[in-house]
């Protein structure tokens, strides 16, 4: 789809817009510029800003923050590793006022297959851990705080173990 003379010159796009998209594409002849910039193993934050026909649902939001990949990881298991915007967009959605205090609660105790919840990973990184931890916190009780900051990895450690390991004072 290109002209000629930026075909001959090795011109390619970086990355791809979707059907029925818009955006801006980057194009370059640099092979390890767009390699850097497309390769999934390089963790190059995007940022997408969507807009729906409709209000999302709080079943549609609380899907999104608990769908789970092939480590039984969710978003918010990522977004406690993550000092990128992909942390602020997950933490954003899992405040969503549609978002109860008891699905909250069972949000961040959720375990990935090695039985870590966000809050482990929070303690264990500590990437914005302040932040972040404030907000899986936010408007639970002392009950469902309590519950989350006990929950056990497959190693018997709890967020607030490994927190004191790392010496974390988000916790």
């Amino acid at each position: 789809l290109l002209p000629q003379p930026l075909v001959e010159r090795g011109i390619q796009c970086v990355g791809r817009l979707d059907f029925d998209t818009t955006g801006l594409i980057l194009m370059s002849d640099d092979g390890q510029f767009i390699h850097k910039m497309t390769s999934p193993k390089k963790n190059i934050g995007k940022i997408y800003d969507i807009t729906t026909a409709e209000d999302l649902t709080q079943a549609q939001i609380l899907t999104a923050i608990t769908k789970q990949d092939l480590w039984q990881s969710t978003p918010l298991h990522y977004a406690a590793i993550s000092t990128n915007n992909d942390q602020a967009a997950v933490i954003r959605a899992f405040l969503s006022p549609l978002i109860s205090m008891t699905d909250r609660a069972s949000v961040i105790s959720q375990k990935n297959m090695w039985g870590f919840t966000a809050l482990h990973n929070a303690a264990t990184y500590a990437l914005g851990a302040n932040t972040l931890v404030a907000s899986f916190f936010d408007g639970l009780t002392t009950t469902q705080k309590r519950a989350a900051l006990t929950v056990y990895d497959l190693r018997s450690r709890t967020p607030l173990n490994i927190a004191a390991f790392y010496e974390n004072s988000a916790f």
